[in-house]
């Protein structure tokens, strides 16, 4: 999962966008709107679930509730794969606790001193799931898993490029939310189509059926 920027072209200063704030993309930097969060199935390289927010806010408190809407909306998951971002501990007991899954995000070393991936808590009481994840962050599994997280920027790149994810004119949080969500939904009726039409080669290419 990733989080996406959505900015607007209302002017701040005006106030005429309510809802929007600003907020920070590590791709576009300093912008003014919204924010997609965005769960993507990563072998499919399709989004399965979306939360928008205001621009400020940080995407690490929604990845379980993306992760709740995924399984919400019928598609299952073995792992949950999010950047440095989302390293929260309760993201890690919550994906392994309530969903059953396993998390594979890198360790924030800006939120914590620089304790080795494996170590355990210093109480030695319980697992830390954060410091001692599932599959350890040394390994070849732990790293070639972590690298299926590039299908979330090319979805990302795909709704900005070619399904005018940030080109529009709404106004409001619920307004950018449909039009992300309407964005989202048409990246996956292409994909049923090339289903359909048995040119499943085809199910990323929006511009073949555009």
């Amino acid at each position: 999962m990733d989080a996406t920027s959505v900015a607007t072209n209302a002017r701040p200063e005006k106030g005429s966008d309510k809802d929007a704030t600003w907020g920070y993309d590590t791709k576009d930097g300093l912008y003014y709107g919204f924010k997609a969060h965005i769960a993507v199935h990563a072998e499919e390289e399709l989004p399965v679930a979306v939360i928008t927010t205001s621009a400020e806010k940080h995407p690490s408190p929604f990845m379980l509730p993306l992760l709740e809407k995924t399984r919400a909306n019928g598609v299952d998951f073995s792992y949950a794969i999010g950047d440095a971002g989302y390293d929260a501990r309760e993201n890690y007991v919550g994906v392994v606790g309530v969903f059953g899954a396993v998390p594979v995000i890198p360790l924030n070393l800006r939120n914590s001193k620089a304790i080795a991936a494996g170590q355990r808590s210093l109480l030695g009481l319980e697992r830390d799931l954060r410091l001692d994840p599932p599959i350890p962050r040394d390994t070849r599994e732990w790293k070639e898993l972590y690298d299926l997280r590039s299908s979330c920027e090319r979805v990302n790149s795909r709704l900005k490029e070619l399904l005018n994810l940030c080109n529009h004119k709404f106004r409001g949080l619920k307004a950018v939310a449909t039009h992300v969500l309407l964005c989202c939904s048409a990246m996956l009726a292409i994909a049923i189509v090339a289903e359909k039409l048995g040119l499943s080669r085809l199910k990323r290419s929006i511009t073949a059926f555009s």
